[in-house]
């Protein structure tokens, strides 16, 4: 993940904001239930890169065509006691569930950790 990367990552949010939108049983989480601004990610971009640059996060992104279909990360406990713990996140696009693209992601972040 780069920060010429903004827009395409405002179009992924956004499309798994409407992508939850359509379909009110999903259990899909983006931690957003409106439209991301520009604005909003470009804050949201520029403080994961700082943690990518401060080695407390790995991220890696799948694209298809040019366009980021699933995100995924592994952030470091930011507490002494926590460092040595993670957490990780992945979203992917609906289209693109089921193809095997999540776990060879997780492999990816675990391998890059």
């Amino acid at each position: 993940m780069e920060r010429d990367d903004l827009d395409r990552l405002l179009a992924f949010i956004n499309g798994l904001v409407v992508e939850k939108q359509k379909d009110k049983a999903s259990e899909l989480f983006t931690g957003f239930e409106n439209k991301v601004t520009r604005d909003d990610e470009a804050n949201w971009l520029s403080s994961r890169i700082v943690q990518l640059e401060n080695g407390d996060r790995v991220n890696v992104v799948a694209e298809v065509n040019g366009r980021i279909v699933a995100n995924g990360d592994i952030a470091r406990g930011h507490y002494s006691e926590t460092h040595h713990h993670g957490e990780l996140g992945l979203t992917v696009m609906k289209a693109y569930r089921g193809m095997g693209l999540g776990g060879e992601m997780v492999r990816t972040l675990l391998r890059e950790r």
